[in-house]
């Protein structure tokens, strides 16, 4: 039975959190099934458990691990792994179930924190418990964890060296961990579920309860709790923030996120890598912004966690819930509102620009048109008698997702050939201007894409360009790639990373003219256009075609 003996955390933080000491992993034989040759087992062996999944009311996929949750500026496994790290522990088991490929991009074989890691696939997400049986043999002490409940290193260290088990202030709900003997693992069985595996640590000889302290461990078992859990972070304390992110008067932001001067932030907010918050956008205070998070213009968020992936539009209210995607959870009610089953874009306001063209912008196209007409006539002539090919190639350009499954509404655009001289370059305008006039595009918009172009974009991205015109004129990227498409060097190798970010950064860039800009903006960046600081990109739907056969030929 268990013992009655149990005591409280102290408030005080372990003396090895906040360690920097790396220590790389030694060569090991793999005779053994776990990796060790055989005798020479370790002593002691962790194993952490990441085959849980998220909670049916929080808005991720059925099979989405639960320790791929938020958890303040991170998701909950890294925070357990850099825990362990801080204990010295290097050599860890790490089970998973579903999407195992979705947890090896985290954790990698372990060498962002110095560690080994060995991988076990189990079927059964909810007890995958026997195989503890196995990997305990040979060992004296097994430290058990769960990806999905956080505890800090200070709840840890307690737990090395004596049959231990972490429970809740309140002593009633177990913490995911605990530290026991290989003898008390015997009665696992391929039927043990988490409720069973507490049940039988509880039933083991001089098993002490330890009572974690509320900032000492964190679990998202819900909507509500997921939110919850985000206050500490939330608080700013020095150990809940990554030593590289930029510490702001509202918050926290990573080094990777762009806030603009005109967004107003209230804290605590925290802005993940990859996150854009533009001008005239209302956050704060309690929220967390996870990767790769767009807030438009007009949005007003407050209390909530977005998830990665997650394109926030124009005058969207977002108050108390968790979102991703086109799903929001609304903590409380318990409503979920699906974008996509409910004509999210009036539920979730997200005024992205319709495709067509003004009349103003028409009769500006008919003015240089008639302006340019004389040379282009000459140019014509000329090209007739030389037998010179056209200035431009046609290019179906995806625009929007069919009503029949499979396939894409497109729009035959004028694009410049994929060799082209900078005076040629220049001349392409004329076709382009000439699509204007037709109403095929803007003049400021996202960048042409073909049919499988646009079907390689991931699902939020084509949710963004869904419907958005496409411009003469592109939002200038970050990246330009290295690669010269008349070349083909494109397909060498060595670029191909060099490729993978232009084209990511190609679709930042265009999320940027998703929606609606204001007249001195647009301004501002026809301006940066034609000053020489980013040069627009006609030949891009040539780029992204060479691109993309170098993929196949990859393939």
């Amino acid at each position: 039975m268990m013992t009655t003996s149990t005591w409280h955390m102290p408030a005080r933080k372990s003396a090895l959190q906040g360690s920097t000491d790396i220590w790389a992993g030694s060569v090991r034989a793999t005779a053994s099934p776990d990796g060790f040759a055989p005798g020479s087992e370790p002593l002691h062996r962790t194993v952490i458990f990441a085959t849980r999944t998220a909670a049916l009311d929080i808005p991720v996929p059925r099979d989405f691990p639960a320790s791929l949750l938020p958890l303040g500026p991170e998701i909950f496994i890294e925070r357990v792994f850099e825990e362990l790290s801080d204990l010295g522990l290097r050599d860890i088991d790490v089970v998973v179930s579903d999407q195992p490929e979705a947890l090896r991009q985290v954790l990698g074989q372990g060498e962002r924190w110095g560690m080994t890691l060995r991988w076990h696939l189990v079927k059964a997400a909810d007890t995958p418990y026997a195989l503890l049986r196995r990997i305990a043999c040979g060992t004296q002490r097994v430290l058990i964890g769960h990806a999905d409940h956080w505890v800090s290193s200070a709840v840890l260290q307690h737990m090395q060296t004596r049959n231990t088990v972490a429970v809740d202030g309140a002593g009633t709900q177990w913490c995911g961990w605990a530290s026991l003997s290989a003898q008390a693992l015997a009665d696992v069985t391929h039927e043990t579920d988490m409720v069973r595996l507490y049940g039988l640590i509880c039933a083991s000889q001089d098993v002490h309860r330890l009572q974690a302290a509320p900032q000492d461990h964190a679990f998202g078992a819900n909507a509500a709790q997921l939110l919850a859990v985000q206050q500490p972070a939330l608080s700013l304390d020095a150990s809940s923030i990554p030593a590289a992110w930029i510490r702001t008067p509202w918050g926290a932001m990573s080094p990777d996120a762009s806030v603009s001067f005109d967004a107003v932030l209230t804290g605590p907010v925290l802005a993940g890598p990859g996150s854009f918050v533009h001008a005239g956008a209302q956050v704060g205070p309690n929220v967390v912004l996870s990767g790769d998070v767009i807030v438009a213009s007009g949005a007003h968020i407050s209390n909530s966690v977005v998830m990665s992936g997650t394109f926030l539009g124009n005058s969207v209210g977002l108050h108390g819930a968790v979102a991703r995607g086109n799903l929001i959870q609304k903590v409380g009610s318990g409503e979920r509102i699906s974008v996509a089953e409910s004509e999210g874009t009036m539920l979730l306001h997200t005024e992205i620009q319709p495709l067509g063209v003004a009349a103003a912008s028409r009769a500006l196209a008919a003015m240089v048109l008639t302006v340019l007409l004389p040379w282009y006539l000459l140019d014509l002539v000329f090209r007739g008698l030389t037998g010179t090919p056209k200035r431009w190639a046609h290019f179906a350009a995806a625009v929007a997702p069919h009503h029949h499954p499979g396939q894409l509404q497109s729009v035959e655009l004028r694009v410049a050939p994929a060799v082209h001289t900078a005076y040629g370059r220049l001349a392409w305008y004329f076709g382009g201007v000439l699509d204007v006039l037709q109403g095929k595009r803007c003049w400021f918009g996202i960048r042409p894409r073909s049919a499988a172009q646009f079907n390689a974009l991931s699902t939020d991205w084509q949710r963004i360009f869904t419907g958005s015109s496409i411009g003469l004129f592109h939002a200038p990227a970050w990246t330009d790639s290295k690669s010269d498409p008349k070349s083909g060097s494109q397909c060498d190798a060595d670029n191909e990373s060099d490729t993978f970010a232009q084209l990511e950064s190609l679709a930042v860039a265009d999320a940027y003219l998703s929606v609606p800009r204001g007249l001195w903006q647009r301004w501002g960046l026809c301006w940066t256009i034609v000053s020489g600081f980013a040069s627009p990109k006609p030949a891009v739907a040539a780029q992204l075609a060479a691109s993309e056969a170098c993929q196949r030929r990859s393939a």
